[in-house]
């Protein structure tokens, strides 16, 4: 029979279901109490525990006057009435339904009397050209190719700091004028004493003196470990920017330029202590990090939709950077979940 589903802070939908108990009990998720608040031939249905069972306020029943007597909790139906028994909704009484429960409603209580509070649902109005789509399990995924995106560094709460010395790429804002001194920071936080890491490092100089300035560089790097996860940033330039943890084989057209940290307030933060167990975690968050930043350079930006196929509401949307396939696997496993059956007793009429 076909009837209107409407959920909490949603807008109402037409559903073809079973007729019988077993059925209505599994949209409403439990034992069904009917009511019969319109003169029109027609029932709610809802779940008889709803409010003792805890389940979100969905909507208000009103008198002739237009005060509300009770809140249905949870999940309910407007279904038709027939001689014996439930039965489908006429298309007139879908229409008037669907627009008599279209804004959901939020309850408050001020001086002393229940308040509800229409909110508005957001709708899909496909007003832009899509670059992709998928339906799956009742929801459409409409894509778009974001052409101002934000970089991610700027806005994100990242776990790393990103230190970069390229004339394009600096990574965060990080107000250093050159490697140097970045290193140099980064020895006075880990001795906690400027005078300390300046004699460490004047003693780096001098031991390798005659070496390339990366090895000077590469020990200073290993004191600076003993309490930080640092890796370093490579780029490769050639018909478009590519960034990695890892250097590329073209010495051409590649380099390094600059890194990723977390100290070990950092890790502590976000793993709870920094040893042996941690730090390897804390590497894997410091490369996924480059790799969204690297998404970010090559143009993998995208604003989404997430659509109910019924009732054309956005479930979820928002701006994504990374490949489609993530994105898909992401938004699609966060829809929500279609309804367990709910059990019915033995011999239970109701």
């Amino acid at each position: 029979m076909q009837v209107l589903i409407v959920e909490p802070m949603k807008a109402p939908y037409v559903k073809d279901i079973d007729e019988g108990l077993e059925s209505m009990q599994h949209e409403v998720g439990g034992y069904i109490e009917a009511h019969y608040p319109f003169e029109d031939e027609v029932a709610i249905i809802c779940n008889e525990e709803g409010k003792l069972d805890g389940l979100e306020l969905n909507r208000a029943l009103r008198g002739d006057d237009g005060e509300i007597y009770d809140i249905i909790a949870g999940t309910f139906m407007v279904v038709g009435l027939t001689e014996e028994n439930f039965g489908s909704l006429t298309l007139e009484q879908i229409a008037t339904y669907t627009e008599k429960y279209r804004v959901p409603e939020m309850f408050l209580m001020r001086g002393g009397q229940i308040m509800a509070i229409p909110v508005s649902v957001m709708q899909y109005e496909p007003t832009q050209k899509s670059d992709y789509e998928e339906v799956r399990n009742g929801y459409r995924l409409v894509v778009r190719r974001d052409d101002d995106p934000i970089d991610p560094r700027k806005f994100d709460d990242n776990f790393g700091k990103l230190v970069c010395f390229d004339r394009y790429w600096s990574g965060d804002n990080h107000g250093f004028k050159d490697k140097d001194a970045f290193l140099m920071d980064r020895l006075v936080a880990h001795f906690d004493n400027e005078k300390k890491a300046e004699a460490f490092w004047d003693k780096m100089e001098q031991e390798y003196l005659c070496d390339p300035e990366k090895v000077r560089d590469d020990h200073i790097l290993e004191e600076i470990s003993k309490d930080h996860v640092i890796l370093p940033v490579y780029m490769y330039r050639h018909s478009g920017d590519t960034v990695s943890t890892e250097p590329f084989s073209d010495p051409w057209d590649s380099g390094q330029i600059g890194w990723i940290y977390a100290d070990r307030a950092s890790v502590v933060a976000q793993f709870g202590d920094m040893n042996d167990v941690t730090i390897p975690l804390a590497k894997q968050l410091l490369e996924n990090e480059v790799s969204t930043w690297n998404d970010y350079i090559m143009g993998e930006n995208y604003s989404y939709d997430l659509v109910n196929e019924k009732t054309g509401e956005v479930v979820d949307g928002g701006f994504w950077t990374g490949d489609i396939e993530s994105l898909k696997a992401f938004a699609f496993n966060s829809a929500p979940m279609p309804d367990k059956q709910t059990p019915v007793k033995d011999g239970d009429t109701r």
